[in-house]
């Protein structure tokens, strides 16, 4: 007879076995699920370390971005005028979006997209002086930009939003463009200085030699010295470089080595190699291309209009006293427009190519005057006559 409440041993075996595989393959569900969630986290954190990589990417594309925009602005600043800084603003966009296309392919294996709503991307930098006088460009992104990264198994994918940023570029734009704005201004100063160069030389002659000898070679070099004057008070410096074999010989040496031939211009070489400042505040170098054409002096008083050496005799009243009267107009032509252009010395930032290599270069900033004729009037009186000769 069969007793009442226990299993058979060969029952209870098989049940002791279905449970252990059950725990078994419990176990190795939870393994597997971790390995996946370990893979997950693993792949993910990737992605975000290169979305964390394009960024910086961005910033820097942003910075030069800016810089390019800067140097083509600046090199033609007598073009633009008024609007020079919306005109830097609007290339540096231009040159940031073709720059930042080329990022949207495949990094460390991954498929990246950036997504920038084409109807707001114009203006996306705008520039400002910062506290330490270098540009402050302020990237600001339209709202639902964002960049997307996906696994090179297309298994995980993030996305994150693109911020606004604010890059300090360092070169003085500001001040470059405030100097040069000084400097304009002051050409009826170059004017005022000239003059009175003009006059110290004439008064020299008529005490010295009671004549006076109008000389075009010495009017231009007077000219000239007003210039240099003005530069010097606005720039800290002036163009006192003026041998050109001598610059041109230190360029072919760095740019191309001993012996190869090159041919530049001084304007290039100082692009190149700035001549140090004379004052270290503001810390400007200058370039100036300004060559005298032609001297003319034009008699304005009667016995030089009649076309007589000598001065015009004024007789007083009844006394019997002659003043002598001599007036001229001096007009120096330039053969082209002047050329001013400063740079930023302190600060050779800006990566440029040069040859077959790339060098960091100072900001600068060129200006082209219209004026290539400058005036103006002497006027002489003595108590003796005079003769009055042109060289």
């Amino acid at each position: 007879m069969k007793e009442r409440g226990f299993i058979p041993f060969s029952a209870a075996g098989a049940i002791v076995v279905l449970v252990i595989i059950a725990m078994l393959a419990q176990a190795e569900f939870h393994r597997h699920h971790r390995a996946l969630n370990i893979i997950f986290d693993s792949s993910q954190s990737s992605l975000f370390t290169t979305a964390a990589e394009i960024y910086q990417n961005i910033r820097l594309i942003a910075k030069q971005a800016v810089f390019k925009a800067l140097w083509e602005v600046c090199k033609k600043a007598s073009d633009y005028s008024e609007n020079a800084l919306a005109e830097i603003e609007v290339l540096a966009t231009k040159y940031f979006h073709v720059a930042i296309s080329e990022i949207e392919s495949s990094r460390h294996g991954s498929r990246i997209e950036l997504v920038i709503p084409s109807d707001k991307r114009d203006h996306l930098i705008k520039i400002s002086e910062s506290d330490s006088g270098f540009v402050l460009a302020d990237v600001t992104f339209p709202e639902g930009s964002r960049v997307m990264i996906t696994s090179q198994d297309s298994n995980t994918r993030i996305s994150a939003s693109l911020e606004n940023t604010a890059i300090l570029v360092d070169s003085r734009y500001f001040l470059l463009a405030q100097k040069m704005e000084e400097f304009r201004a002051g050409i009826g100063d170059i004017i005022g200085i000239w003059t009175a160069l003009e006059y110290s030389r004439v008064l020299t002659d008529l005490i010295l030699a009671e004549k006076v000898t109008l000389n075009r070679s010495r009017t231009a070099l007077a000219f000239e010295a007003a210039w240099s004057i003005k530069e010097l008070e606005i720039f800290g410096s002036t163009d006192y470089l003026k041998t050109e074999a001598d610059l041109t010989t230190i360029a072919i040496d760095l740019l191309n080595g001993p012996g190869k031939k090159l041919i530049v211009c001084r304007e290039n070489i100082y692009e190149l190699l700035p001549p140090t400042p004379l004052r270290k505040t503001p810390g400007i170098s200058v370039y100036r291309d300004l060559k005298v054409k032609n001297v003319d002096y034009r008699r304005q008083d009667p016995a030089g209009l009649l076309g007589l050496p000598t001065a015009t005799p004024i007789p007083l009243g009844t006394s019997g006293a002659t003043i002598w009267w001599g007036q001229w107009e001096v007009t120096i032509e330039t053969e082209e427009s002047p050329v001013e252009e400063i740079f930023d010395f302190d600060n050779p930032n800006i990566p440029r190519p040069c040859g077959d290599f790339c060098a960091h270069l100072p900001l600068a900033y060129r200006w082209k005057f219209s004026e290539k004729e400058f005036k103006t009037i002497i006027t002489i009186f003595s108590p003796r006559p005079f003769m009055i000769f042109v060289q």
